[in-house]
């Protein structure tokens, strides 16, 4: 019997009303300014499309798919704000489709919608930072659509499904080394289909044998897949003489970073920062717990429920490395929780009486989309990107990058190198100018460690033998993140450079964007009334200096 015509379109209309939700509400966050994490990624792409190396010619811990997606962006739609964001939102209409095919597949085309609806708006939230193209809003679409192809694994026993599994789980590491968590539920599930195929296999043959070569066969795939993923870069490293310095940067560096948190504050972290999501999108977490809860309790579904719960538990493992609990990091479980609620919205419709199924799975939808909206009206209707990033980011010079950037260009020539003492490469980026030292951000230099005081020695080292034409010098301690114990080479050293130097403009801590840097004469005289350094409080935000 052939399906109507109307029934073939409801899946299209339900992915399409989900992925257009996702670009309206896109739009009026897509202009706010970079902040710093993406301004590390842009100016690292923007470098290797001029020619340089990442990780040798710039430190950054992250994978190298990150440079590449956005290098890719920079080439296709252009290096402002906008076009970053709207690149990185490209992107997330695949991991919107990806957990529309999840929802659907299990609960139909209204749950489908609904999960792809929930994924664009906590996604997009500023409670994990949403505006941002991050590294996790790329890392989520292979790590999805790892499980999925893992699931068809598990079904078929297909190597192929197996290998592409392993090459979409190795993807995701090449965004953020947390995917880890994610492949080893993929790897799990594949294993799985392992146990099956070699079962079916011993009642055909008797023959064990079978069994470790049908492992073989699964687990090599899927091994091979995650290799495959990563050979290119490899091979594209070594060839460059970089890949030491990859390995420090990715391994090295990584390793120390994720355990200079003591085990005592994880509780106090999570708790903090996972607080404020909650605050602003508690129906839609409520009823994740209600579609998990109902999954579970009915037989015919336990399997599928048991299987989304582990996607759940891996992707929250995934966010709990480091102890940090930034933000940014949640986003790695909002594609579990988007499928989880569209499901605990979908049981409602289940009700006993059948006139209030439909209203019931609305109503829980619309709370669940609507009161993050509500919550966070401002951010989410038309108005100022900068005031926006002021509000997301109090205190941080994101909202004068641009000008600020704007302003160095036009003082220097391309090949002049400039070194700022801070973590803000978005004003390297929007300069379009190189980096006096590799260290675009100074976060490595400021743990209390010998390896960070080798570190500092060697930014002074590359400094005084570049020579920049610019220095600024940033005085906001977000820039830093400096510790009681950090040592203080880096800011000596600064300080006795500057002799050379005279100050051309400087921005004030709150300054509005428009006219937020003062030059010239009206610079000296606001310096001259308050100087700033960092050992002790200042109204300055940050200080561009130019050679004599």
């Amino acid at each position: 019997m052939k399906a109507s015509p109307r029934s073939s379109l409801r899946p299209l209309l339900s992915l399409g009303s989900a992925l257009l939700f996702a670009a309206l509400i896109r739009a009026p966050i897509a202009e706010i300014p970079l902040e710093r994490d993406e301004g590390e990624y842009a100016y690292i792409a923007q470098r290797w499309i001029a020619g340089e190396v990442p990780y040798r010619d710039a430190f950054d811990q992250k994978p190298p798919g990150i440079f590449l997606v956005y290098a890719v962006i920079l080439r296709t739609l252009g290096d402002s704000p906008t076009a970053i964001h709207w690149g990185a939102q490209i992107w997330s209409f695949g991991t919107v489709a990806a957990v529309w095919a999840l929802a659907r597949a299990a609960a139909g085309n209204a749950a489908g919608a609904g999960a792809g609806i929930l994924f664009s708006v906590l996604s997009a939230s500023p409670s994990v930072l949403g505006n941002a193209a991050n590294t996790e809003t790329f890392m989520v679409l292979p790590a999805t659509l790892s499980l999925l192809a893992a699931f068809r694994a598990r079904r078929s026993g297909s190597r192929g499904w197996a290998l592409t599994s392993g090459a979409l789980a190795g993807a995701a590491m090449l965004f953020k080394q947390v995917a880890a968590t994610n492949a080893l539920l993929s790897a799990g599930i594949v294993a799985v289909s392992v146990r099956g195929a070699s079962a079916r296999a011993e009642e055909a043959s008797s023959l064990a044998p079978f069994r470790l070569r049908v492992i073989w066969r699964q687990g090599g795939g899927f091994l091979l897949g995650g290799a495959l993923a990563w050979a290119p870069f490899l091979a594209a490293f070594a060839s460059a003489g970089a890949l030491r310095e990859l390995w420090d940067c990715v391994a090295g560096y990584n390793l120390d970073y994720a355990n200079s948190v003591p085990w005592r504050y994880y509780a106090r972290n999570f708790i903090r920062t996972f607080g404020v999501i909650l605050a602003l999108a508690w129906p839609a977490y409520l009823l994740a717990a209600a579609g998990l809860a109902a999954w579970l309790v009915r037989p015919e579904r336990r399997r599928f429920g048991i299987l989304l719960g582990a996607w759940l538990a891996a992707s929250a493992a995934g966010t709990t490395i480091g102890g940090y609990f930034r933000p940014h990091y949640y986003i790695q479980t909002l594609p579990a929780i988007a499928v989880l609620a569209a499901l605990g919205a979908r049981a409602l419709a289940d009700l006993p009486r059948r006139e209030r199924r439909k209203t019931a799975f609305l109503a829980a939808l619309l709370a669940s989309v609507g009161y993050p909206l509500a919550a966070s009206a401002g951010y989410w209707l038309p108005g100022d990107p900068a005031a926006k990033s002021r509000e997301i980011y109090p205190g941080n010079p994101f909202d004068i990058s641009e000008e600020v950037g704007r302003f160095l260009a036009g003082r220097t020539h391309p090949g002049d190198r400039i070194f700022i003492l801070g973590s803000e490469p978005q004003i390297l980026f929007h300069a379009n100018r190189k980096s006096a030292t590799r260290y675009i951000f100074v976060y490595p230099l400021m743990t209390p460690t010998e390896k960070a005081r080798a570190r500092q020695l060697e930014l002074i080292e590359e400094v005084h033998r570049a020579a920049p034409r610019i220095i600024v010098t940033v005085f906001i301690p977000t820039s830093f993140l400096a510790r009681p114990e950090t040592t203080t080479d880096v800011f000596d050293a600064t300080r006795q450079r500057l002799a050379g130097y005279r100050l051309v403009a400087l921005a004030l801590r709150g300054a509005p964007p428009s006219g937020g840097l003062l030059t010239g004469a009206a610079a000296r005289e606001a310096w001259r009334r308050a100087p700033a350094w960092y050992d002790r409080p200042s109204a300055v935000a940050l200080a561009i200096w130019e050679r004599r």
